[in-house]
């Protein structure tokens, strides 16, 4: 790994079994299957960073993410193992701590793809702060092809390259909402 962030790159093997807290979070898909020889791995590697993707600019995404205080909570956990203050944050970034991991300093979450063509299989995405949801949004809802996809292409591409809290629930909105829909 170089040092630009790979967004849908499989992440390590686990080092232990299930923690049992993916029941937690409705949004955590798990799926027990995820082996791919490395051939595979590689050939579904997407080496580009969420600059790129979305069209960010990393150094302010990644200095957005550390002003965001449950993002900057899980950081330090991950990282440091430090925990918040406050006791409610912490409880929840002990929950949710096993699904993130931090490269270069971006916040990156765990995603497992359940298996439909191909064999089900494990990436991460970036966590995407508040201010730049509207932006992946409109990269998610847009397609070169087409001038607008539908929801369940929108909330499958969304899965596959960014993650925010209550991400399913904004794109079914965005997608709903014909009045605002200027994409």
């Amino acid at each position: 790994e170089g040092a630009t962030v790979s967004v849908g790159e499989p992440p390590a093997p686990p080092e232990s079994a299930s923690t049992g807290t993916e029941a937690l979070d409705p949004e955590y898909e798990a799926d027990a299957d995820d082996e791919t020889s490395e051939e595979e791995e590689d050939a579904e590697r997407v080496v580009t960073s969420p600059v790129d993707l979305f069209g960010l600019d990393r150094e302010r995404f990644v200095a957005e993410q550390k002003r965001t205080p449950w993002i900057q909570a899980v950081i330090a956990f991950v990282e440091h193992r430090a925990l918040a203050l406050n006791a409610q944050l912490r409880v929840k970034v002990l929950q949710m701590a096993h699904n993130y991991v931090v490269r270069d300093g971006m916040l990156l979450r765990k995603v497992h793809l359940k298996a439909r063509a191909g064999a089900a299989r494990s990436i991460t995405v970036p966590v995407i702060p508040l201010p730049f949801v509207e932006s992946v949004l409109h990269y998610c809802h847009s397609d070169v092809f087409a001038a607008h996809v539908g929801q369940t292409k929108t909330l499958d591409k969304v899965r596959k390259h960014a993650y925010w809290h209550g991400w399913q629930k904004d794109v079914i909105e965005s997608c709903q909402d014909r009045s605002r829909c200027w994409w």
